[in-house]
């Protein structure tokens, strides 16, 4: 909360030593004790019984409701619900009712006490209608208009909303702002140009706010000497005395508040960046052992060895898939390390040999999206698959990989000797495998193309948003009019 003043402080103190021998009647400032669960008033200074009107024993027949007017009633039956905290605690701004039935508006902070035995709450109250300036009167630098807002850490501003004229800026606007008093006094436009240019906005929007209701915003500012710092601003509207429309604002400056906030949230996302990755290493031990374990099964049945490899695969694509996530930070899964493991998996379990171009060199390379990774090892096992079983004979087939990292664009080929049969129909070919990349195939983001180049027969998989994005995380708009097609 913010930081009470030492006069705020040496009141409190004298009000908490003097209740414990029987009253708060040397405070200060006005202050009542009321009975947080019957709301009883039990005692009330004579700053208090000025504040208000009523006679001590007036005061002992009234509960918190009495001394508020009607549209406060609601307001004040939900704040007294609940446990409040240790230690002085501000509970807000609110318009209380005097006994001749004057609205006026107090800023409170409270502190539990005992009282005669039992617990009870000691409020601190500041008559704001009475600490304002009235309208007309000139605003120095430096005037204490607040005696505590003088001492707050935080900075306080008000400001006519018939005139837009700054009435009062607190001290601590040379501390936070960076900037002297004089120069905010005037110019209220002042700080804009400290702010972070993506806040901008905000605190434009916020400022046209401020013009007659309550609003609140969390911004960045770059002070003149360098620091940049996170601020939070609060405004709320009020009345001075004479009935004059004003508007206060308290800015504080949660800088460290906000780093500790990211300093928790990385190492919960450290946190869970560690459970993550192994629990993708588990997963791919369990399925390494079970490709490996179709493998030994297809070495004992020679007759079965061809469908049990080409499911071995399967099992072991998906496997490398969560290796990829247990490697990489926050999971991610790049596209030149998918097809580079996947081919070199489709190798061992076939026995044979591809021609592979070189890979691209992209560092970092593109991210797989999350809910991809998986049908896209798969098809991508299938296509190798399939190229090494109907090329054999006709030369190694042949696996090339092109991207452009700018437009998060990636282009697979995968080409092998023969010949594409008459109507051919990938979609509906059974027994190669294709029924299941049809299947597999994202959406969008996603294209595959069957041709026949000479005495190839090449498969090309095109790649894009939102399937594939920058390894910066930068968002890459797809292409229109780009499905899938396989």
């Amino acid at each position: 909360m913010p930081e009470v003043t030492r006069c705020l402080k040496s009141s409190l103190r004298q009000a908490i030593e003097a209740q414990t021998r029987g009253g708060i009647a040397q405070a200060l400032v006005p202050m009542y004790i009321f009975d947080p669960d019957s709301l009883m008033i039990l005692a009330a200074n004579e700053a208090a019984q000025r504040l208000y009107g009523y006679s001590e024993a007036e005061f002992l027949r009234l509960n918190l409701y009495d001394i508020r007017p009607a549209e406060e009633i609601e307001r004040t039956r939900q704040f007294v619900v609940g446990e409040k905290p240790d230690g002085l605690w501000f509970s807000g701004v609110w318009k209380h009712r005097t006994k001749q039935g004057r609205i006026f508006t107090v800023s409170a902070m409270g502190i539990k006490v005992v009282h005669r035995g039992k617990m009870a709450v000691l409020a601190i109250l500041t008559d704001l209608t009475q600490t304002m300036r009235l309208p007309g009167s000139s605003a120095q630098a430096g005037n204490a208009m607040f005696p505590f807002a003088e001492q707050m850490d935080e900075v306080c501003w008000i400001r006519n909303l018939d005139d837009n004229r700054l009435i009062y800026l607190s001290p601590a606007f040379e501390r936070v702002y960076g900037l002297p008093l004089a120069a905010g006094y005037a110019d209220q436009n002042v700080v804009l140009p400290l702010v972070h240019p993506e806040d901008v906005d905000a605190v434009r929007r916020y400022s046209f706010r401020t013009s007659g209701e309550a609003a609140r915003l969390e911004y960045r500012i770059r002070r003149p000497d360098g620091a940049e710092r996170w601020l939070s601003s609060r405004s709320f509207p009020l009345e001075d005395a004479a009935g004059a429309r004003i508007m206060a604002g308290i800015v504080e400056d949660i800088t460290e508040r906000k780093q500790a906030e990211q300093r928790r949230l990385a190492a919960v996302e450290e946190q869970r960046d560690a459970l993550v990755r192994e629990v993708h290493h588990r997963i791919k031990n369990s399925l390494q052992g079970v490709s490996g374990l179709l493998r030994r099964f297809a070495a004992a049945h020679p007759e079965l060895a061809p469908p049990l490899a080409e499911a071995a695969g399967q099992v072991q694509s998906m496997a490398v898939v969560h290796g990829l996530r247990g490697r990489r930070l926050a999971g991610r899964v790049e596209l030149c390390d998918l097809v580079r493991q996947v081919a070199a998996n489709a190798e061992s379990l076939m026995q044979a040999r591809l021609a592979v171009e070189p890979l691209p060199h992209c560092d970092p390379c593109l991210v797989i999206r999350e809910q991809d990774a998986v049908p896209l090892a798969l098809v991508i096992n299938e296509l190798i698959f399939n190229a090494i079983k109907h090329g054999a004979g006709g030369g190694l087939p042949h696996l090339g990989l092109r991207i452009d990292p700018a437009r998060a664009r990636a282009e697979l080929r995968v080409a092998n000797s023969g010949r594409l049969p008459a109507g051919f129909d990938p979609a509906g070919s059974a027994g190669c495998g294709l029924e299941l990349v049809a299947m597999l195939l994202p959406p969008q983001g996603a294209r595959l193309d069957w041709s026949q180049a000479g005495g190839e027969v090449v498969a090309e998989l095109r790649l894009e948003p939102p399937v594939l994005s920058s390894a910066t995380g930068q968002p890459v708009e797809p292409s229109p009019g780009k499905s899938r097609s396989p």
